[in-house]
C-alpha cells in the first residue's frame, strides 16, 4: 500500500509481545484472509490496525506465559518475555516460541489439558473508547 503499514504493525506487534521483528508476518490487502476489511488509508490505518495489533498482542503475550508457566515450571508473573524467549526472572531457564508452538500443538503430552491454549488473539479496537 506505500504507507509502511506492514513495517509498523510488525514493529508494534514485535515489541508488546516480546517477539523478534524479523519473525513477524502482516497479511494485508488479502480479502481471503481478511474478508471485512476496507483496506488501508490515511492515519487511520495506524490508529485503529496499530491499537488492533497492541491489545491482541498483550492478550497473546499472557497466553505464551501462561503457557511458557507450564513448561518453566514457574509462576507467570515470574516470567519475563523478549526476543522469542520466555524466561524465569533471575535464572538461565528459558523456553523459545517454537518450543511452546510445538508443546501446545504438536506434543500434547508435554501439556496438561487445561494448559492447551490456542495461541491465537485478536481485539477490535475502537478509538472513541
Amino acid at each position: 500500500h506505500g504507507q509502511g503499514l506492514e513495517t509498523t504493525l510488525a514493529q508494534i506487534v514485535a515489541d508488546d509481545l516480546g517477539a523478534r521483528f524479523e519473525d513477524i508476518r502482516v497479511i494485508q490487502g488479502d480479502s481471503d484472509e481478511v474478508p471485512m476489511s476496507t483496506g488501508t488509508y490515511a492515519s487511520r490505518s495506524a490508529v485503529l490496525g496499530g491499537g488492533a495489533a497492541k491489545h491482541a498482542s498483550e492478550i497473546l503475550k499472557g497466553k505464551i506465559k501462561r503457557v511458557a508457566s507450564h513448561l518453566l515450571e514457574a509462576n507467570a508473573d515470574d516470567l519475563e518475555v523478549s526476543e522469542g524467549m520466555v524466561t524465569v526472572l533471575g535464572t538461565d531457564r528459558t523456553v523459545s516460541f517454537k518450543q511452546i508452538s510445538k508443546a501446545v500443538y504438536s506434543d500434547m503430552k508435554t501439556l496438561p489439558v487445561d494448559a492447551r491454549e490456542e495461541l491465537t488473539a485478536s481485539y477490535t479496537y475502537d478509538p472513541v473508547n
